[in-house]
């Protein structure tokens, strides 16, 4: 890994560290994402078991 950073060029290993920390910031986002949608229907279980009118009684 070191070496090749070292065989490329200055622009060429800007650009790869770039889309490493893109990479990066978008697996972080999707797992807060997925976290927080995790989170929301833990709180409010929106299963359409529960949006049935006839568990109107049970909620």
């Amino acid at each position: 890994m070191f070496c090749t950073r070292l065989r490329l060029g200055r622009l060429e290993s800007n650009i790869f560290l770039f889309l490493l920390l893109k990479l990066k910031l978008l697996l972080l986002l999707l797992f807060l994402l997925f976290h927080l949608l995790s989170l929301f229907f833990f709180l409010f279980p929106f299963h359409p078991r529960f949006l049935h009118p006839a568990f109107d009684r049970c909620i």
